[in-house]
């Protein structure tokens, strides 16, 4: 880097998935706060809504091309095994099989620290040898004439087991991992403290201990996990279902060893990805490997049994908290100490911490956490919409919801009397924080004034209110580059590398161009997710595209404006100064007089202006974080032991909501994730072998439309949000945070007993119900 460039950068930091990292970044500059807009803050049609209801999207799983295979994969059936013979060569000779491959033939091709094919099965699912053949049923054949003699070994599912004396070691160094974060300590917990819990814990005049348990849970993506590879020469082009085009990109050169200018990634549309789809996957590599081996593009899709057993999930947790408080409320100390099962993952694999609320919800000086990461014999975790936190806020909001009761105080009182308006860990203040108002908010809309203590309510159906808060670095950061081309008949095109999970990622950098630039949203088309055509961002995770994207594209666009204003300067005889752009032409401000921004870009030598930024560093000296506060009114059968959700007010600081149409659907999407988690979903196992005894959406059971709430209003509590030049924060991990908290403290406003555990199951409330208060 030359000098001159290096006086242009900067260190920043930006949080990812409650991860804090410190890259460069280029200063960036500075564009005043929108006043009033005319686009921006509108609901906005889906620009790509037309081409998904009509079919004309073109997924990862509707991708034909000529000559393509289809793979499969041979999968352990057993918990823990070692390969002692692998027979490939009846399945290499069945007519229509152009491509088989055992651990022998990728030896050395890796995959987060693992080898692509494995010939010792650290979990039932694990891939052991792949083929390819002309059509699914051949292939699906083939597999069935690979015979393997297996050698069964000592394998542990229940992190208790795990921990226990003489438990198999599932790596050398023993089965504790480390806490969720890199770097780590194998056989010890990740340890945080501030301030001296323990002593506080003693002196504090009140003190509950509680223990929460929440199950592994399924993303359950629409659109499964899939590639298709071809290559033309030694060039390499995959289709993926993914929310990173250019983390793919890197694990398949690294894998590989190729040039990152001999691999295209695209993704032009996907059905769904919650954390689970980030980068590469075997199977990626697998479909690359088959296709250079047959010379024909392969499909290598997952089943949705595959998806579930052989995939990524949330995982497990145990949590022992505990709280001291004064008489009048205040939190003096937290503790909690998590044991979390994340199966075969490897040291510096990030799955998500879930003591994340102990140390940040609320203002408390004596804190101290202790997160064990325990390998047990079932697929690696991964992250999970808010990874940690959802598990940590189930936990953490029921307990302040029980020292509320135990102290006879009101939970949202209670609550507000322990916000920080700085970050409690660092001491740092926020750069907005709007979730006194989201609580206050909230509270009226659901109305809570009305809550009524479970002593009063008798009868079989009976009703309560639950709250539960959450924050979630959201604040987003480079790198992330736009680049806008206006062309000579007035067309815009914006070039993100940002993938649109389903969220209207498209639909909003549309807006925030047109908005910019002057012109007609119909004007602009948003081209993404390509590393071939597009410039570089980071995944759309981490609550952080529209927030670390959405800058770039409004600089770009600020640059093409300021190159059609100097343009059109001589041909209106007026300094640029003086103009403006509005409804696709530019105007002097005082007389009126305009010309076409057509006829301008057409009159330039490039006839197209171009504009390329990039994401600048976020603010010293401040956090940056979204904020909610959710509140479920709950119908409880105390027959039947069934919970309905009849109303749920999700309120939220999120800076500018840039479409709130867009906005409310990512809301609502999140709540009904987090009514699944509450009631119904959870991750079962044969205890013998391992496998999912619930792969598919037959017995894993996730929300309906039946399941719904006939009401989720949606609140939008922000105050001004100066960090960003579009004023706006992350919104996708914090709807679902602190639903099932929110849920079970109205469960237990309704019933009078507290379920610990999760999912709330109508067989877990019977016992509750029946068991003496």
């Amino acid at each position: 880097m030359s000098d001159d460039c290096a006086e242009k950068t900067v260190e920043t930091e930006l949080e990812i998935e409650g991860r804090k990292v410190k890259v460069r970044a280029q200063m960036e500059r500075q564009l005043p706060p929108w006043g009033k807009t005319t686009l921006v803050g509108k609901s906005l049609r889906r620009v790509d809504g037309p081409d998904k209801v009509t079919g004309a999207a073109r997924y990862t799983h509707d991708v034909q091309l000529p000559g393509m295979l289809y793979g499969k994969v041979l999968r352990s059936p057993h918990a823990r095994a070692r390969v002692a013979e692998l027979g490939l060569s009846a399945a290499a000779k069945l007519p229509g099989v152009l491509a088989v491959l055992g651990p022998g033939d990728v030896r050395g091709v890796r995959l987060g620290g693992r080898e692509v094919l494995s010939a010792e099965a650290s979990y039932a699912g694990e891939e052991i040898a792949a083929l390819a053949a002309t059509d699914e049923e051949t292939a699906e054949e083939a597999l069935s004439l690979i015979r393997v003699r297996w050698e069964p070994l000592p394998h542990v599912l229940e992190p208790e087991d795990a921990m226990a004396p003489g438990a198999p070691a599932l790596q050398p160094g023993g089965n504790v991992l480390g806490g969720g974060f890199g770097p780590q300590t194998p056989g010890k917990p990740e340890v945080y403290e501030r301030g001296d819990a323990p002593a506080a814990l003693e002196a504090a005049e009140v003190t509950l201990e509680r223990i929460y348990e929440t199950p592994a849970a399924q993303h359950a993506c629409l659109e499964t996990h899939g590639a298709v590879a071809a290559w033309d020469g030694d060039g390499l082009t995959v289709w993926e279902s993914t929310q990173g085009v250019f983390f793919v990109r890197s694990a398949l050169c690294e894998a590989l060893g190729l040039p990152a200018s001999r691999v295209r990634v695209l993704c032009p549309f996907m059905g769904g990805g919650f954390g689970s789809k980030n980068s590469a996957d075997r199977y990626t590599l697998l479909a690359a490997l088959l296709a250079r081996r047959s010379g024909r593009p392969v499909r290598m899709v997952l089943s949705r049994r595959e998806d579930f057993e052989a995939g990524a999930y949330r995982p497990a947790s145990r949590q022992q908290l505990a709280i001291g408080l004064t008489r009048r409320g205040r939190i003096v100390a937290l503790t909690s100490r998590a044991v979390n099962p994340v199966g075969s993952a490897l040291e510096g694999h990030y799955f998500g911490s879930c003591v994340g609320p102990v140390q940040d919800f609320y203002s408390c000086a004596n804190v101290r956490t202790e997160n064990y990461a325990i390998l047990t014999s079932s697929p690696p975790p991964s992250a999970f919409r808010a990874p940690g936190h959802v598990q940590g806020a189930f936990a953490l909001e029921q307990l302040v919801d029980e020292a509320a009761d135990e102290l006879g105080l009101d939970p949202v009182r209670l609550r507000l009397a322990n916000l920080s308006a700085n970050d409690p860990d660092s001491g740092l203040p926020y750069a907005s924080n709007g979730l006194a108002s989201c609580l206050r908010l909230g509270a009226k809309a659901i109305g809570w004034d009305s809550r009524k203590p479970p002593r009063t309510k008798t009868g079989r159906f009976r009703s309560g209110l639950g709250v539960a808060i959450a924050t979630w670095g959201a604040g987003g950061g480079p790198p992330a580059v736009a680049q806008i081309v206006l062309h000579e008949d007035g067309s815009v095109v914006v070039l993100t590398g940002a993938c649109d999970l389903g969220t209207g990622t498209r639909t909003v950098m549309t807006q925030i161009a047109a908005e910019e630039l002057g012109v007609a949203v119909s004007a602009v088309l948003v081209a993404n997710g390509d590393t071939r055509t597009t410039p570089y961002c980071l995944p759309s995770f981490g609550s952080l595209t529209v927030a670390s994207t959405g800058p770039a594209v409004r600089l770009a666009a600020a640059e093409v404006k300021r190159q059609l204003l100097d343009a059109a300067s001589p041909i209106l005889g007026a300094p640029a100064s003086s103009l403006l752009v509005m409804r696709g032409k530019v105007r002097h401000a005082v007389t009126g007089k305009s010309v076409a921004v057509a006829s301008i870009a057409a009159s330039l030598p490039a006839r197209m202006i171009v504009g390329t930024s990039q994401r600048g560093p976020n603010p010293d000296g401040v956090v940056l974080a979204s904020f909610s506060a959710q509140f479920a009114q709950v119908e409880v059968d105390c027959r039947f032991g069934t919970v309905r959700v009849k109303r749920f007010v999700s309120a939220h600081d999120c800076g500018r909501v840039l479409n709130p149409a867009t906005w409310s659907s990512q809301i609502q999407g999140g709540v009904l994730q987090g009514i699944g988690y509450a009631l119904l979903e959870q991750r079962t196992r044969d205890p013998g072998t391992g496998r999912q005894l619930n792969a598919g959406l037959l017995d894993y059971k996730i929300p309906t439309v039946l399941d719904s709430p006939p009401e989720i209003e949606v609140i939008d509590a922000a105050p001004p949000y100066p960090a960003n030049n579009i004023g706006a924060k992350g919104s996708g991990e914090p709807p679902i945070i602190p639903v099932a908290a929110a849920i079970a403290n109205a469960v237990a406003n309704a019933t009078g007993r507290r379920l610990r555990t999760a999912p709330i199951t109508p067989a877990r409330l019977l016992a509750a119900l029946s068991a003496e208060p």
